[in-house]
């Protein structure tokens, strides 16, 4: 578990997308992330709710549910969620629920909106992967921008 600046740096460097990242961008964002201590069955986000960033696990599980309470994902160490909603409209399409004691980190929303184009089109194209998985459509802002477009 990372208990210092530069052990959150080595640990999103193991982590993709952000293993990616230049260097100095990488330390730059892990010093945005917050950790956030979960225990079993907290609710992170509902459904509906404005999204509060992007989070990492560090330790333990995670579920993730439609708005019918359909199991999405089951996530653990090292996956992340929270993305979809922020380039999207900033409002969550999931719940997400803690299944066991661990922690997380978050990148805040307005951390995320503030990365260069670089590191959003590696996150885009991550999300893109896992939508088409899940057989979910995608659409997104560009970060930034203002505008539509479709991700591919």
């Amino acid at each position: 578990m990372p208990s210092s600046a530069d052990d959150l740096r080595r640990f999103l460097a193991s982590v993709h997308p952000y293993d990616s990242f230049p260097d100095a961008d990488l330390t730059r964002i892990a010093g945005q992330f917050q950790r956030i201590p979960t225990r079993r069955d907290d609710v992170i986000y509902r459904y509906g709710e404005p999204c509060a960033g992007l989070y990492v696990i560090l330790d333990g599980e995670v579920q993730i549910t439609s708005d019918s309470d359909e199991i999405v994902s089951h996530l653990s160490a090292r996956n992340s969620f929270g993305e979809r909603g922020l380039m999207r409209d900033e409002i969550t399409g999931t719940s997400a629920t803690a299944l066991s004691d661990g922690a997380l980190l978050l990148l805040p929303a307005d951390d995320f909106r503030c990365l260069g184009p670089d590191q959003m089109r590696v996150i885009q194209y991550q999300v893109a992967l896992r939508c088409r998985f899940h057989r979910a459509p995608i659409g997104g802002r560009q970060i930034g921008t203002g505008h539509q477009t479709e991700v591919p």
